[in-house]
């Protein structure tokens, strides 16, 4: 009585009911399950290789060596990327056309609509230019849904920082005191607005005065 197989007549359903100690195992070089008649494939099992899952005969998520591929939407309630190696654990999301519209984005919402959330994308190297969205280049901000605008924080007691040029360049420092430091080509201090001092410097990041002005020719022009 380990392996059944009936067709029940309450709910007309036929079962293969393996009630034993063991493993209902199903053997084969490549296993398929189709839909009634044969006509659409809805799993198929290939021998030491992938598993695929098909909707009305269209195959939508393969397993890999890597791990899996799905194809169209794929919606839940939660992801966790995880790994433990001493490197980059990568999240990637891929657009390769280059047409002129071509754009990868994600979006961050509290609904369906993209338009009511966050979005941070790459433009295709052939995009067509909009606004301050412009051809190879990235835009992150948020959608014209979200009325209360966009906020970019430092949730720790720390500096911000903007950098041109990889990482190397930094261009901007909002300390986490409020102080505001651009900076040249050498990496130096040029324009500094001291909070607790309420001074701005030019051309030096200790202003002695409310406005402290630092060069070899300290001249303000006003020209029309």
């Amino acid at each position: 009585d380990d392996l059944q197989i009936y067709h029940d007549g309450t709910s007309n359903d036929s079962i293969i009911d393996e009630s034993g100690t063991g493993n209902l195992n199903l053997q084969g070089t490549n296993v398929v399950i189709k839909t009634t008649g044969g006509t659409a494939t809805q799993a198929h099992f290939y021998a030491g290789d992938e598993v695929g899952l098909y909707h009305n005969g269209t195959k939508k998520l393969a397993t890999s060596s890597s791990g899996v591929d799905i194809s169209g939407t794929a919606t839940m309630d939660g992801l966790t990327v995880e790994n433990d190696t001493n490197g980059d654990t990568i999240a990637t999301l891929n657009n390769s056309s280059s047409g002129s519209a071509a754009q990868a984005t994600l979006y961050v919402t509290n609904g369906s609509n993209n338009a009511d959330g966050l979005f941070a994308g790459v433009n295709g190297t052939n995009m067509t230019p909009a606004g301050g969205f412009v051809a190879d280049g990235a835009a992150i901000g948020s959608g014209t849904g979200v009325s209360g605008g966009l906020s970019i924080m430092t949730r720790a007691n720390a500096d911000m920082r903007f950098y041109t040029n990889g990482h190397t360049d930094e261009r901007m420092r909002i300390a986490n005191n409020g102080d505001i430091s651009f900076y040249d080509d050498t990496g130096s201090a040029k324009f500094f607005w001291d909070a607790s001092a309420e001074s701005l410097g030019i051309g030096t990041s200790s202003p002695s005065q409310l406005m402290h002005l630092l060069g070899s020719s300290s001249v303000i022009r006003q020209q029309n």
